[in-house]
């Protein structure tokens, strides 16, 4: 298994885009993602250091609250550990807030199977979204 990318991953400036689209202040994080000899799927592993006034338990419901509408993206409980099994043959993206021994810090883990929520997954849904399909219509 191996790091990428480490400190300067090209996906850093599209996931500092889509926080500041979405924050009112600067969002700083570190994102490092992980080569490993498996099939398929990625894990992304994001710590984050809180402002004031933000918890776990507030961070945990407004991406409930954003992504409820979004039929393939699951907020999971607070501290579930996933893994690129979870979301093996689906368009699913699984997503888990977890706790850290620092009270102002927290890691956020993702998992997607990168063959069908990458490139194929992402054509049929559009494909659905612009023919007015059901949006999970091929991707059971």
């Amino acid at each position: 298994m191996s790091a990428y990318g480490v400190g300067f991953h090209r996906h850093n400036s599209e996931i500092q885009q889509e926080f500041q689209n979405h924050s009112k202040s600067n969002v700083n994080f570190i994102f490092t993602p992980h080569l490993s000899p498996m099939f398929r799927g990625i894990l992304s592993t994001i710590y984050i250091d809180l402002k004031p006034g933000f918890t776990i338990k507030k961070i945990n419901k407004i991406l409930k609250q954003f992504y409820k509408k979004h039929k393939f993206i699951r907020i999971l409980k607070t501290d579930t550990l996933i893994s690129t099994n979870n979301v093996i043959d689906s368009n699913n993206c699984f997503i888990s807030v977890c706790k850290t021994r620092y009270k102002n810090k927290i890691i956020i883990l993702s998992a997607i199977d990168n063959l069908i929520k990458g490139g194929e997954g992402k054509a049929v849904q559009n494909m659905n979204i612009k023919f007015n399909f059901k949006i999970d219509e091929g991707l059971k």
